[in-house]
């Protein structure tokens, strides 16, 4: 039973993404049934689950493109899917670099350049520990919270704990 577990574990968490991301041994588009919508320009429709899903997605991209036909530049991001995500993004050769604006899940009806709950927000000061180096160590990452959080701080709070620590 051990063996099955890890097994699956291991195909779900390294095989299925490298076979995603690769493309090799497995049709993305076949999989996930993504096809041109038929009216819509840049605009593809596809199914979220393979076996139990009855409605369509849509999701589009609207914007600067290089020479290959990839997002490069400025552009617009939707899907339709109930978490799916809708943002403005540059891009370069295909990838995303950095968000200009982005939707809030809980109310589609605005939009927000970071997330936000109404709290305000709460500094502290954590010192994390990790390897680099490529070696595994058990104990590592670790993080040590320092001072805070505390809503009545503030970003130059912050910074002076911080430089405190590095003048010890």
């Amino acid at each position: 039973m051990e063996v099955l577990t890890v097994s699956i574990w291991f195909c779900v968490v390294t095989v299925y993404p490298w076979t995603v991301k690769t493309g090799k041994f497995l049709n993305v588009m076949w999989w996930w049934r993504i096809k041109p919508h038929p009216t819509k320009q840049n605009t593809f429709t596809y199914r979220p689950s393979k076996f139990w899903s009855k409605n369509a997605r849509q999701f589009s991209y609207t914007g600067e493109l290089d020479n290959l036909g990839r997002p490069h530049g400025l552009g617009k991001w939707e899907d339709s899917s109930p978490h799916g995500e809708f943002f403005l993004v540059i891009c370069f050769v295909g990838v995303r670099v950095a968000f200009v604006d982005s939707r809030k899940e809980s109310d589609w009806t605005s939009t927000k350049y970071v997330p936000e709950n109404g709290r305000k927000l709460r500094w502290g000061v954590a010192s994390v520990e990790c390897s680099v180096s490529g070696v595994f160590f058990k104990n590592l990452p670790n993080a040590t919270i320092i001072e805070g959080p505390d809503e009545n701080k503030d970003d130059a709070w912050c910074i002076k704990q911080t430089r405190m620590i590095w003048n010890r």
